[in-house]
């Protein structure tokens, strides 16, 4: 799980408004955060690129794709909508290794 999700998770009562309100919040952070930016769009389309991504990472995400289901309200619930926000952060982690700048901005938001 998220770390940086603890704080969130203990405030977390059983009012669905409340946490949809509060993981679009989360969310609108990462997306605004410029640190965050990689993460904001789905990986270059640029043909030779995509299909080495294609190989690698079976799921695709990105803070776009998350933000468009919290606004269709496509969550069931908010371990979905974690699960999601982790998916990012590892398949960047997977595809660009924990070492490139990339992989270690994802580990570093990831906590």
């Amino acid at each position: 799980m998220v770390s940086l999700f603890h704080p969130f998770m203990a405030t977390v009562g059983s009012n669905d408004i409340s946490i949809q309100r509060r993981m679009r919040m989360i969310t609108q952070g990462f997306h605004q955060n410029p640190i965050a930016s990689s993460f904001a769009v789905p990986i270059s389309t640029e043909k030779k690129k995509l299909a080495e991504y294609q190989v690698k990472i079976k799921h695709p995400m990105d803070l776009g794709v998350v933000r468009k289901k919290l606004k269709d309200n496509a969550y069931p619930g908010l371990q979905a909508w974690i699960d999601d926000m982790n998916l990012i952060f590892d398949n960047a982690i997977e595809y660009n290794g924990r070492m490139s700048l990339i992989g270690g901005i994802a580990a570093h938001l990831k906590r």
